[in-house]
């Protein structure tokens, strides 16, 4: 028996068969293969309590019909394999990327405090080399200041200061012997090892320095 796809799925007055049927609509021509099964009960059936369709159960099968159906779900399957495999290949990438990104913004950070803490160095030591506030600054009290990291992120043990005293150039012959006296210039020198954390990245240190002067004041 041959139906012609578009009516495939309906009855001859138009209404449609349940979904249980397993048919979907289509274009052309299908086979359609019925299978009826008949009850062995010879019994009259009670019209008023099964109806007239007790007993049967009718399968309908269409094989061919939903054959566009069965392809798009087999091309989406595969699309969906080959999303996973791109995630698998990119993900890596971009997890690198984002890492370096991370570790490549402490570096920034830690260079930005290198030069911070070399300018406020500086300048507390300028107003403390007289004993004008009380004892004079030495370079280790200088070193101690530098290294008060705590909480800014850094490593207190790669942090090193050098702290000198010099004569201003083109300024005051009396700084050419005595260079702890305003007028004259102090000079630190901070000192940083960053390392990074990821190991995709440059191994060992990354050295970073910042210098400053100022004019002593007091």
């Amino acid at each position: 028996m041959r139906v012609r796809g578009g009516r495939a799925g309906r009855m001859s007055d138009g209404s449609g068969l349940s979904a249980a049927a397993g048919v979907c609509a289509g274009d052309g021509y299908g086979p359609i293969q019925f299978t009826v099964s008949v009850s062995r009960n010879t019994e009259k059936p009670n019209i008023d309590e099964h109806g007239y369709d007790e007993g049967v159960a009718m399968k309908f099968f269409a094989p061919g019909v939903c054959m566009r159906s069965r392809l798009a779900a087999r091309r989406g399957a595969r699309q969906r394999g080959a999303t996973i495999v791109e995630q698998a290949l990119i993900l890596p990438i971009l997890l690198a990327i984002m890492f370096g990104i991370i570790d490549m913004s402490r570096a920034l950070y830690s260079y930005s405090y290198v030069s911070y803490i070399a300018r406020d160095a500086t300048r507390w030591a300028s107003v403390r080399t007289t004993n004008l506030n009380g004892t004079p600054v030495t370079p280790t009290d200088v070193s101690n200041y530098v290294k008060n990291v705590s909480g800014m992120g850094l490593d207190a043990a790669r942090i090193t200061a050098n702290t000198n005293w010099v004569a201003p150039a083109n300024g005051s012959p009396l700084c050419a012997t005595v260079q702890k006296k305003p007028g004259c210039v102090v000079q630190v020198t901070v000192n940083y090892n960053f390392k990074f954390i990821f190991p995709f990245l440059p191994a060992g240190t990354l050295p970073m320095s910042s210098e400053s002067q100022m004019i002593i004041t007091q």
